[in-house]
C-alpha cells in the first residue's frame, strides 16, 4: 500500500497580503504561526515520503484570471 502525505497551508508567507497584513498583522500577531508552518513544510520536503503541499488561492468576488486542475 502506497502512502502519500497531503499538507494544506492556509496562506502564503508574508509579502503577499497587502500593506496592513504585511506590516502590522503579520509582524505583531502571526509571525510565530507562519514560522511554525515554514518549519513544518521544511520537514515534509526533507522527508522520504511522497508528499503534496496544497496552497489554496485567495477567494474573492472578482472574475477568474487562471484555470487549474488536478
Amino acid at each position: 500500500m502506497a502512502f502519500r502525505l497531503c499538507w494544506q497551508r492556509s496562506k502564503e508567507d508574508a509579502g503577499h497580503g497587502g500593506f496592513l497584513f504585511d506590516n502590522v498583522i503579520f509582524p505583531l500577531i502571526l509571525r510565530d504561526v507562519y514560522a511554525d508552518k515554514n518549519r513544518q513544510e521544511a520537514i515534509i520536503k526533507g522527508s522520504d515520503v511522497d508528499w503534496t503541499i496544497v496552497r489554496p488561492s485567495v477567494l474573492n468576488n472578482k472574475p477568474g484570471v487562471t484555470r487549474s486542475g488536478l
